[in-house]
């Protein structure tokens, strides 16, 4: 009896851990139940999102991505989270024909009487389920097969180990008291490190203008896109002379005319180490700033970050390790580099090359496993 229940025990797990296959057979996208009947009220079976190829059986749905319509000094959630939101939109649209889905957005509160069984809501901010109605529409549809995944836009503070203990289990298969997220994501891979059970999806390359033709070196200005922090004070004399800063660059115009600059480079730097709270290689690198500069065909000069995000944007962001050397300046590959205006533009393209490969918006999807095509157990 024993040896027969040992047997049963194996035969789930090795099910459990079987690759996942579509509707047809097929490897990927998730079991034929959750692609033709997501109507279960236990959600045993369901996989939020998922790509289901099969055309005579599949269950079309909505993937809603959205936030509220808040904002900060003047910079609304529109234009701080348009980098990430519009990453996701177009990988998800360039597979929606072949997937079987939909793509809404929606900014303000959520309506639950807009969300139908299988749909995935995809909510950004630090507090997402729990502000803007979110949290009582999780907590009335939580018995009904929708997914709600948090996207989490801060560099630090919660994430991610406390919102963890919010998931619901992997295919919701534990009932009763619980989280009421289905999926947590963020944007920089070095939170990847700090806790498992998170997607990372950064904001990626996002064409949406022809890019500037610019003389590039040597370098006279650095450009700061935001408010001016202490950490300016504490550059090198003869690069705080030069900074120049803008703030308020939200629109499609404001970007073009920030970035057809001449002999500019643009600086990012840690606003939480400006605090003084945490040494900068602990930080993630600002992906929503780089993704809205680099998209555009800016080269940045970095402060130093998590060495996972230093070698995932490797050859697209120069990090200089002396930064803040008031006394001895920039290294001298840095100062070499920003000096000679044909090394800059070969360096730029070659870095907008790269960057538009490895941070297209599909492929970074496909890296998180974000239709669950991929096998795994039940985290």
């Amino acid at each position: 009896m024993k040896k027969l229940r040992w047997l049963v025990l194996a035969a789930a797990r090795a099910d459990d851990a079987a690759p996942v296959r579509n509707a047809s057979g097929a490897p990927g996208s998730g079991s034929a139940v959750a692609c033709i009947s997501t109507s279960d009220p236990h959600l045993k079976k369901f996989v939020g999102l998922r790509c289901c190829r099969d055309r005579t059986t599949r269950q079309p749905y909505t993937i809603h991505i959205g936030h509220g319509n808040g904002g900060s000094r003047g910079l609304t959630h529109a234009a701080m989270y348009e980098p990430a939101r519009e990453t996701l939109r177009r990988g998800f649209l360039a597979r929606a024909d072949e997937c079987g889905y939909s793509v809404a957005t929606y900014f303000g509160p959520l309506k639950p009487e807009t969300l139908r069984d299988g749909d995935v809501v995809i909510s950004f901010g630090m507090n997402g389920p729990y502000a803007h109605g979110f949290a009582r529409a999780a907590m009335e549809l939580r018995q009904r097969p929708i997914a709600f995944i948090n996207y989490d836009t801060e560099p630090g503070g919660l994430l991610p180990a406390e919102k963890v203990g919010m998931l619901l289990p992997r295919h919701h298969r534990r009932r009763g008291p619980g989280g009421q997220m289905t999926e947590l994501w963020s944007y920089a891979f070095s939170h990847g490190a700090k806790a498992h059970r998170i997607k990372i999806v950064p904001p990626g390359f996002l064409e949406r203008f022809p890019i500037p033709e610019t003389e590039l070196g040597p370098v006279r200005v650095f450009k700061w896109l935001g408010m001016a922090g202490r950490c300016m004070d504490r550059l090198p004399p003869d690069v705080r002379r030069r900074v120049s800063e803008a703030y308020g660059v939200r629109t499609s115009l404001d970007w073009q005319r920030t970035m057809a600059a001449n002999h500019t480079v643009y600086l990012n730097l840690h606003k939480e180490h400006c605090k003084g709270n945490r040494p900068s290689r602990d930080l993630p690198a600002e992906y929503f700033r780089l993704s809205a500069i680099i998209s555009a065909g800016g080269l940045v000069v970095s402060e130093p970050s998590h060495a996972i995000d230093e070698a995932a944007l490797k050859d697209i962001v120069v990090f200089e390790p002396s930064i803040y050397d008031k006394a001895g300046g920039w290294s001298a590959s840095t100062t070499a580099l920003l000096a000679d205006g044909a090394r800059l533009r070969a360096w730029r393209d070659r870095a907008l090359a790269a960057y538009r490969r490895r941070f297209d918006p599909v492929a970074l999807l496909r890296r998180a496993d974000a239709w669950n095509e991929r096998a795994r157990g039940d985290l």
